[in-house]
């Protein structure tokens, strides 16, 4: 018993959370409220069928066809199961986005951090985010999490912190992975900066396998809850072909009349070119006769890769166009992100969900909305976002600042998360983007602050020179 005193009293972690005791109330306190106020949480088409997704994990034994990812909806039937509802789910998120969200401050400068904490408080971008039920949000609070946890993985620890590393490690791994597919393309960095450091092999053998046991948990767990992952990258590819079809012209258009006929049965191609729109899958995903359920049938994503190439070689003008208009998009370049998917009582069935009407709960939702379009010269359009976050690191490098290693990490996991979005997207929405928003504001927000800090602090040492010199 002793000895476990001992571990559990020289825990690195365990003092941490003493340390951290007030944020861990304020975050309890802000997630309470905005739990409170937007109960059930904030909801769209996506948050409806993760919902119905996790009420038939708890009902039934039977195939669940899911085409979004399935791993919000293993919580969500957590709270169901606990709760029979889904506010625990809205309040834990809400709580876990808060804490990491402050940590990760901390981790990023200690120079004013009540001003940084007190910002990030009164931040749309966070306290309406912290209850929306949208992949993106646990996407970012993973990243964010995994961001904290290699910053200070090289601090010497017992074996029993190392155990809390490789959980945390492990499940932040598969919250990233599970929410957002797309986030593999975080890999390569997350890789690269564990081998280039400077720690023991060993300690860089157990960050990959910890995080890599995470990401395969994702498939695991998806086939322990009998879930069939419909293959959403399936649609990218096919709305690129659409889109690309209709710029070649009506006599070249004709040529490609049953190009995709293959997959959806006859007339299929020409069903799917009538219903498809340029900003979004929307137009023919649905209700075409190459809907989601076709276009992930086994077999039909290597078909369909097969002709995406096949449209590249043979068709490079009209691709190479598009891609670069998608790109263009993607970024905000000469169009702004899609604000839309912050509902405040979508499909009005909000009831069921245990949604209560209340004023308080609609100014929440419009305050979101009406901030978005007040601030969519910044958070919808991406490439400015970067753009300052590459001005703001050049002056941190000049600075010679200590955390601008870190700062750069945390750049590039941005970079390379939305860089999968200019690979394949489905739409050009605030949302995808989020997790990329969500770090380079935050060390935006720190480097500025910095910058600031020092160029007064100059400006007082010249001052006090010049009286000096009187």
């Amino acid at each position: 018993m002793g000895s476990f005193r001992r571990i559990i009293k020289s825990s690195f972690y365990l003092s941490r959370l003493k340390k951290y005791s007030f944020l861990i109330l304020l975050s309890l306190v802000l997630a309470v409220l905005c739990t409170a106020i937007s109960y059930p949480g904030i909801l769209y088409s996506d948050s409806y069928t993760r919902i119905e997704n996790a009420k038939k994990m708890i009902q039934s034994s039977d195939v669940i066809y899911s085409w979004n990812t399935p791993t919000p909806s293993y919580f969500i039937a957590l709270s169901l199961l606990l709760t029979y509802d889904i506010l625990l789910y809205t309040f834990v998120q809400a709580w876990l986005f808060f804490f990491i969200t402050f940590v990760l401050i901390i981790r990023l400068g200690q120079n004013h951090l009540p001003l940084k904490i007190a910002i990030t408080i009164i931040s749309p971008m966070i306290w309406g985010a912290s209850v929306y039920y949208e992949a993106g949000v646990g996407c970012a609070a993973g990243m964010a999490a995994l961001i904290v946890i290699l910053s200070i993985i090289q601090i010497e620890k017992g074996d029993f912190d190392r155990l809390i590393e490789f959980f945390l490690l492990f499940f932040f791994s598969f919250v990233v992975f599970g929410y957002r597919a797309n986030a593999f393309t975080i890999i390569p960095v997350l890789a690269y900066a564990i081998f280039r450091s400077e720690w023991r092999l060993k300690l860089k053998i157990f960050c990959i396998s910890s995080i890599i046991s995470g990401l395969l948990f994702v498939t695991i767990m998806a086939g322990i809850m009998n879930v069939n992952t419909m293959s959403s990258k399936s649609a990218g590819f096919v709305w690129e072909i659409l889109v690309v079809l209709d710029r070649v012209g009506i006599e070249k258009q004709e040529c490609y009349a049953t190009f995709l006929d293959d997959i959806g049965g006859e007339g299929a191609t020409l069903d799917a070119l009538e219903k498809n729109i340029i900003t979004s899958i929307d137009g023919f995903i649905w209700d075409s006769r190459l809907n989601n359920y076709v276009l992930s049938e086994q077999g039909n994503f290597r078909i369909i890769l097969a002709k995406y190439v096949y449209i590249i070689t043979n068709e490079p003008k009209a691709y190479y166009l598009n891609k670069f208009d998608s790109i263009c998009r993607s970024l905000g370049i000469g169009y702004k992100l899609n604000g839309r998917e912050y509902d405040y009582n979508r499909w009005g069935i909000m009831d069921k969900y245990g949604f209560h009407d209340t004023n308080e709960r609609k100014a929440f939702v419009e305050t979101y909305n009406k901030s978005n379009k007040v601030l969519g010269w910044y958070c919808l359009t991406p490439w400015l976002v970067y753009f300052i976050s590459i001005i703001l690191l050049m002056f941190e490098i000049r600075l010679k600042n200590r955390n601008t290693r870190l700062f750069l990490f945390v750049i590039m996991i941005a970079v390379f998360y939305y860089g999968a979005f200019l690979i394949n997207t489905q739409s050009y929405e605030i949302r995808y983007f989020y997790p990329s928003l969500y770090l380079l504001s935050l060390v935006n927000l720190s480097m500025l602050t910095d910058i600031i800090s020092c160029v007064i602090n100059k400006l007082v040492e010249r001052n006090a020179e010049i009286i000096e010199r009187r």
